[in-house]
């Protein structure tokens, strides 16, 4: 994979960066810029190569691994392009990010629960 950043994608050519991919036998080109033009995004869409991320983007990617949310792993299915019709793996990472944490339970405590909207709420007292 190459990545590649830029201040703005101003002077992006989606087409150059596809021929560089091909050229030295990439498996893709990820640009992170500040933000995309339509223009950018359309032409994105005719290479199956190349992916756009803004910046912003990046960084709640990175908040998010900072929390180990995602793994290595899913993060690199997350950068790297793929051309498939079956949602699992979207799916997948989505579980993977979202699934919520076990909670820890103290010893000798009372518990309190209390349902709102079919959630279960509790609060634990020592």
């Amino acid at each position: 994979m190459v990545v590649e950043s830029k201040t703005s994608s101003t002077w992006l050519q989606i087409k150059q960066a596809h021929d560089y991919v091909e050229e030295h036998h990439a498996s893709s080109r990820l640009v992170v810029a500040p933000e995309f033009t339509e223009d950018n995004l359309m032409a994105a869409r005719s290479y199956g190569d190349v992916r756009l991320l803004t910046t912003n983007g990046l960084v709640k990617l990175l908040k998010l691994k900072e929390e180990g949310k995602p793994t290595t792993d899913a993060l690199v299915k997350i950068l790297v392009p793929i051309e498939s019709v079956k949602l699992d793996y979207f799916i997948d990472i989505t579980y993977t990010i979202a699934k919520p944490e076990k909670p820890v339970e103290k010893e000798k405590s009372h518990r309190h629960m209390r349902r709102s909207n079919n959630l279960c709420y509790s609060s634990i007292k020592t």
